[in-house]
C-alpha cells in the first residue's frame, strides 16, 4: 500500500504537474514569439519596459570608459581613485564586508551580554566607514554629478546618508531607528553580482505583466467567492469543525476571499472541501468541482503563467547582461554605442598626435581618407 501511494505522488505531483507547466510554458513562448510581448502588455507598458532596457544598455555603456588621464595633481588624485574603485578586487572587497555585516546583524540575540554588544556595534561602525569610503572614492573618481546618474549609486547614498548617523547616536533614544535600515546594505551585492542583478531587473521587468495576470487571478477568485457565498454561505461553523470554521468560512465576501486564498497556497483545504462536501445544501458533486477546478485553475494554470512571464523576461535580462547569448535589439544596440565610444576616443587620440607632430601634417590628408573609410566600415558593421 505503501509503495503504490509513494508512485502515486511521483507521477501525479512531480511528473503530471510539472508537464502541464511545461505545456503552459511552451504555449506561452509560442505566443511571445507570434505576436511579440504585446500578449500581456498594453502599448504603454511595453514602452516602460523598453525604457528600461535603454536606461540599462546606457548603463553598461556608460561605465565602460577609461580612467581621467593624469594632467593635474586632482586628475592624478581622480584618475587613482578610478582605478583604485571600479579594480575587481575592491569590489570583491566590498562584496565581502557587505555579507560579514549582514552576518554581524543575524548573530545578534535577546539578551546578548553588554560585551558582546559592544563588539557588535564598533563591528558595524568599521562597516559603516569602509562603505563611507567607498562612496567617497567613487564620488571623487567620477564627480558626484556623474555619480548620482546611476540608480544603485543614489541607492548607496541613500543607505550612506542614513548609517552615518548611527555613528554617533549608539545608546541614545531612538538609535533603533537608523538600525532597521542596515538591512538595506544587502542589496548594495545585487549591484556588483551580476546574476544577483539580472534577477532583479527581471523581477522589476516583469511587474506589468505579472499585475496583468494578477488581474486574472483576482477576477477568477472574485467569481468563486461569489459562487462560494451561494452555495455554501449558510454553514455553521460552531459545531467544531476542521474546515470550515470561522477563520474560514463563506459567510462573508471578505471571508470567501480569505478562504479561496488559503485553497489557493494548498493550506490544508482538504478538510475544507470535506465540511461543505458533508453540510452543504445542493448536490454532493458541486463541491469536489468547485475546489477542484479552483484549484487547477488557480494554482495550476494563473500561477505557472507568472512563472512562464518571470521565465522570458529573465531570458531577455540574461542575455542584455551577457549571461546567455542573443542577438537582439537591445544587445546590439549596446555593443554599437560601446563601439561608437572606442571609435571617438581613437578619432580623439588621432587629432592630437597629428597636432603634435607637425611634421606628420604632409599626410594628414591620406590619414584622414584612410581613417573616414575605417570609421564608415566600422559603423556599417555595427549598424547590421
Amino acid at each position: 500500500m505503501g509503495l503504490y501511494v509513494i508512485v502515486f505522488v511521483f507521477i501525479g505531483s512531480f511528473f503530471w504537474v510539472n508537464l502541464l507547466v511545461g505545456v503552459i510554458i511552451d504555449h506561452y513562448s509560442q505566443l511571445i514569439s507570434e505576436e511579440g510581448n504585446g500578449v500581456m502588455l498594453t502599448s504603454e507598458q511595453q514602452r516602460w519596459q523598453n525604457v528600461l532596457k535603454l536606461k540599462e544598455v546606457e548603463r553598461q555603456s556608460k561605465w565602460a570608459e577609461n580612467a581621467p588621464k593624469a594632467v593635474g595633481w586632482f586628475s592624478r588624485v581622480q584618475r587613482a581613485c578610478f582605478l583604485f574603485a571600479f579594480d575587481p578586487r575592491f569590489e570583491f572587497f566590498i562584496m565581502t564586508c557587505i555579507l560579514m555585516n549582514v552576518m554581524s546583524m543575524a548573530i545578534a540575540f535577546d539578551g546578548m551580554s553588554d560585551d558582546y554588544k559592544y563588539g557588535l556595534e564598533w563591528l558595524n561602525k568599521i562597516f559603516t566607514i569602509v562603505f563611507v569610503v567607498e562612496f567617497a572614492v567613487k564620488v571623487t573618481a567620477l564627480n558626484f554629478a556623474k555619480y548620482i546618474q546611476d540608480s544603485w549609486n543614489r541607492f548607496d547614498f541613500l543607505i550612506v546618508c542614513i548609517s552615518v548617523p548611527d555613528l554617533f547616536t549608539s545608546g541614545l533614544p531612538g538609535a533603533s531607528v537608523f538600525r532597521i535600515f542596515r538591512i538595506g546594505r544587502m542589496f548594495k551585492l545585487v549591484q556588483s553580482a551580476r546574476g544577483l542583478r539580472t534577477l532583479f531587473n527581471t523581477l522589476i521587468a516583469s511587474l506589468p505583466a505579472i499585475g496583468n495576470v494578477g488581474s486574472l487571478l483576482f477576477l477568477l477568485m472574485f467569481i468563486y467567492s461569489v459562487l462560494g457565498m451561494s452555495l455554501y454561505g449558510k454553514i455553521e461553523y460552531d459545531l467544531g469543525l476542521a474546515g470550515v470554521n470561522r477563520h474560514a468560512n463563506f459567510y462573508t465576501f471578505g471571508a470567501s476571499m480569505m478562504t479561496l486564498f488559503r485553497v489557493f497556497t494548498g493550506d490544508s483545504w482538504s478538510s475544507t472541501l470535506e465540511d461543505v462536501y458533508n453540510r452543504g445544501t445542493g448536490p454532493k458533486f458541486i463541491a469536489p468541482l468547485f475546489f477542484i477546478s479552483f484549484t487547477v485553475a488557480a494554482s495550476l494554470v494563473m500561477l505557472n503563467l507568472i512563472i512562464a512571464v518571470i521565465l522570458d523576461q529573465f531570458l531577455s535580462e540574461a542575455g542584455s547582461e551577457g549571461l546567455l547569448q542573443s542577438n537582439n535589439f537591445f544587445d546590439v544596440l549596446r555593443k554599437k554605442m560601446i563601439l561608437d565610444r572606442f571609435m571617438l576616443k581613437v578619432a580623439i587620440k588621432g587629432r592630437e598626435f597629428a597636432a603634435n607632430n607637425p611634421m606628420e601634417k604632409a599626410n594628414s590628408f591620406k590619414r584622414k581618407s584612410s581613417f573616414a573609410r575605417v570609421m564608415t566600415m566600422f559603423g556599417r558593421q555595427s549598424s547590421d
